[in-house]
C-alpha cells in the first residue's frame, strides 16, 4: 500500500532560495512542485493542488498578495504561509487578512 505523500508548492523568484528549501521538504519526505513567479503559481495552483504553499510577496508579474488574493477569491484550497525579506507588520496584517496562515521572514531555518 503507498502511502502519499503531502504536496508543497513552493513560489519564490529566487532560484538559490527555491533550491534549498525544495532540498530539504524532499528529504522530509515531501513531494515539491516550483513556480519562479506569480502567473507561474497561479498555473501550479489550478494543476497540482498543493496541500501547502509557501508563497514569497516580492515577485515580478503578479504579488504574492495578489495571489493570495487570487487564491481565496478562486477558492483554491492550499495552507499558505507568506515568506519573504522584506517584512513589516503592516505586509503581515495584510496578508493575514488576505487568507495567510502564518507569514515567516528569510532567512529562516
Amino acid at each position: 500500500m503507498s502511502v502519499s505523500r503531502a504536496k508543497i508548492l513552493i513560489v519564490d523568484d529566487d532560484l538559490d532560495i527555491r533550491e534549498v528549501v525544495r532540498d530539504r521538504l524532499k528529504a522530509m519526505g515531501f513531494e515539491v512542485v516550483e513556480a519562479s513567479d506569480g502567473l507561474q503559481a497561479m498555473a501550479r495552483l489550478r494543476e497540482e493542488s498543493p496541500a501547502i504553499t509557501l508563497l514569497d510577496l516580492q515577485m515580478p508579474r503578479k504579488s504574492g498578495l495578489e495571489v493570495l488574493k487570487a487564491i481565496r477569491d478562486e477558492g483554491l484550497e492550499t495552507t499558505t504561509i507568506i515568506i519573504t525579506a522584506y517584512a513589516t507588520i503592516d505586509k503581515a496584517v495584510e496578508a493575514m487578512r488576505a487568507g495567510a496562515y502564518d507569514f515567516l521572514t528569510k532567512p529562516f531555518s
